[in-house]
């Protein structure tokens, strides 16, 4: 007789672990401990953030005072230096020597300058002369030996010559540059043959350029009779 096949008792499952028991009684779910350090973080932030913005409030209500409080006279002269300090950034000198670069470099040129005019003595000198190192063409020479000089003091207009490297002629453009601090002057730039339309270019230039040094030597004068009123008090 054929005995039938036993078939083996299953494994007993383990058993969960029991939770851990809460300090009031019961077990903690899941995740809550997280959560509370979590919170705990959250409050702790905004509590630094309060205790800062606090802070700040104080030292700007501390700062406000302290200028409501100060002197009249102490004001009044911190207001008169700063004001001198920012009118004394723009340099008339160093203004004329950056236009010079930048008119040679709208017109291709490779030399530029201004030159001054005294029309009741009918003479010329040059204020500002922006040559290539070395002045390969002679720039500097050429305007003191020509008769360019000369033709400017003379002149109501723009002064075209033309360019002859044969003949040491570099090539020159002048235009007025209206100003009316000065008698006359004139933005030049030589290197090439010019036409035109340089000379509509550097007239446009010369215009923008005549009105900001005006406007630097007035912010110049502005400054030094503020100077002067700084140093009553």
């Amino acid at each position: 007789m054929t005995m039938p096949l036993s078939v083996p008792s299953a494994m007993p499952a383990s058993a969960p672990s029991p939770a851990a028991p809460r300090p009031g009684g019961g077990t903690s779910l899941p995740g809550t401990t997280a959560q509370a350090q979590a919170m705990s973080q959250a409050q702790a932030t905004s509590q630094a953030q309060a205790t800062a913005q606090a802070q700040a409030t104080s030292q700007a209500q501390a700062t406000s005072q302290a200028q409501a409080t100060a002197p009249p006279s102490v004001c009044a002269a911190s207001g008169v230096g700063g004001l001198v300090a920012e009118l004394s950034r723009v340099n008339a000198e160093q203004l004329l020597d950056r236009m010079a670069r930048v008119a040679a470099a709208i017109t291709g040129a490779g030399c530029a300058g201004f030159v001054e005019v005294d029309p009741l003595q009918d003479c010329a000198w040059p204020v500002r002369v922006h040559v290539p190192p070395g002045d390969p063409q002679r720039v500097r020479r050429w305007l003191a030996e020509s008769g360019a000089l000369k033709t400017l003091a003379t002149a109501c207009g723009a002064v075209r010559l033309g360019a002859d490297p044969e003949f040491g002629e570099p090539g020159f453009l002048a235009v007025p540059m209206p100003l009316a601090t000065h008698a006359q002057a004139y933005l030049w730039v030589a290197g090439r043959a010019f036409d035109d339309i340089d000379e509509h270019l550097l007239g446009r230039f010369a215009t923008a350029a005549g009105r900001a040094l005006e406007g630097a030597r007035s912010l110049e004068a502005a400054a030094r009779m503020l100077r002067a009123v700084q140093a009553f008090r």
